[in-house]
């Protein structure tokens, strides 16, 4: 009886249930029939390829979602290019935070548009503010990181565990 919940556990985890996709999955899912689909697929790839440590290969799914759906269109000024846009950054923003790496971060923006190859005129400077955040978000993820615990005197080590054995050495000696 207990050999049967760890002959499941495996079994769940490489069936799919984690959630965690690839590339190839999302080329071949018969379910996916728009561009759209395909490219919120994409962005699951590339979270999932940073999850398991794929760091280039994440990088590279959130740059396909603008090189093959974005770059590729006739139509520079339709929706598919502006959501190809956004769902790239946001891709590169999900994976630096997944990866604590600020490297992601950079590629915000800098598909081309940036540069003034295809520029969308708007008077907004979103992409701006996103790397920004990114970096910002990146840096504090970093220094909360299991291997900084020990690190400074604001940890998570002190707030969990030194400040309540002091507030209870504090409160019983009157």
């Amino acid at each position: 009886m207990r050999l049967l919940p760890i002959l499941i556990i495996p079994l769940v985890l490489l069936s799919g249930a984690l959630g965690l996709k690839t590339v190839q999955q999302c080329d071949a899912d018969p379910d996916i029939v728009r561009d759209s689909e395909l490219m919120n697929c994409y962005h699951i790839a590339a979270i999932s390829d940073a999850h398991m440590g794929h760091s280039s290969r994440a990088i590279s799914t959130c740059g396909n979602i603008w090189y093959k759906f974005g770059r590729q269109s006739p139509d520079p000024n339709s929706d598919i290019v502006k959501k190809s846009r956004m769902v790239s950054d946001a891709c590169y923003y999900d994976i630096a935070l997944i990866m604590r790496d600020p490297v992601p971060c950079s590629y915000i923006g800098g598909q081309g548009w940036a540069a003034g190859e295809d520029e969308v005129e708007t008077s907004l400077y979103g992409e701006a503010v996103t790397k920004e955040r990114c970096d910002k978000e990146v840096e504090r993820l970093a220094a909360i990181a299991p291997e900084h615990y020990h690190d400074t005197a604001n940890n998570l080590c002190s707030i969990v565990f030194v400040l309540p054995l002091l507030l209870f050495a504090v409160l019983r000696n009157p």
